[in-house]
């Protein structure tokens, strides 16, 4: 069995010497990063919808559920405040808009509204770094105006702070790590003559992301296939996917094998 059932169409063959490989005879050798992309026209990668999940279900109603375009995951946010004000009735976090980066080419964004909200300052947008999308929030709770200050997880780990809150709050957070990121999200919305709470609930739609193409990519791509799946690649890449391929600890060669 080959682990990349369709041949590439004429694909150039290259000659690179295998010592210290498995005794096996390779069906294709690749020979750099970019030839070990072979990316399609659709792009190497593609994302699959998983499970809704409900982070803070407080007051008012759900506005429309945002999806992200396909291949597109999030990766950083804006987020429309109104601080605190003795004059007027505060709402805390009363908007916020998800930026989507394509998978294949971070650098292609879409900046999508999940809830423009009705009275406060929209801040700068805050993105993950390059090539990490978001995984979860960390968001302050209060019971004056509902959700308030607000951050993102990127990758699992990297916390980016979005907008710092402004009342005595209860801290709360929402993270997976199961190859799964944040492509779409929904809002729940108060707001009344006596109470402006804004925000007061946050819905967040996951997908995951896989191979698209049965290719084994480099470390370079920080990524490679595993059960048909796209798993973030270690310091060394040693083992690149299932049975089926050897990825050579150097991150500059990929091999794929009969078995």
């Amino acid at each position: 069995m080959v682990l990349c059932k369709e041949k590439v169409e004429k694909q150039k063959k290259l000659k690179l010497s295998t010592r210290g490989l498995p005794k096996r005879s390779p069906t294709l050798v690749l020979t750099t990063p970019q030839d070990a992309q072979l990316r399609s026209s659709n792009g190497i990668r593609s994302t699959q919808e998983q499970n809704l999940e409900t982070i803070h279900d407080g007051s008012g109603d759900w506005k429309t559920l945002v999806k992200a375009p396909n291949n597109y995951l999030a990766c950083g946010a804006q987020y429309r405040y109104e601080g605190k004000d003795i004059w007027t009735d505060d709402s805390g976090g009363n908007g916020l808009r998800l930026i989507f980066c394509n998978i294949n080419d971070w650098s292609q964004l879409q900046k999508i509204s999940l809830n423009e909200g009705n009275s406060g300052e929209w801040g700068n947008d805050k993105k993950c770094e390059y090539g990490q999308f978001i995984t979860g929030i960390k968001y302050y709770l209060s019971d004056s105006v509902g959700i308030d200050g607000f951050h993102i997880y990127c990758n699992y780990t990297q916390l980016v702070n979005v907008k710092n809150g402004d009342w005595d709050e209860t801290l709360k957070e929402y993270n997976v790590n199961n190859n799964q990121y944040v492509c779409g999200g929904q809002t729940k919305f108060h707001t009344d003559t006596f109470d402006s709470y804004g925000i007061d609930g946050i819905r967040l739609q996951y997908c995951s992301y896989y191979c698209s193409s049965h290719i084994c990519t480099s470390c370079d791509d920080k990524f490679y296939l595993k059960n048909n799946q796209c798993i973030d690649c270690d310091n060394t890449c040693a083992t690149c996917v299932n049975d089926a391929s050897y990825c050579l600890s150097n991150n500059k060669i990929i091999a794929i094998y009969n078995i």
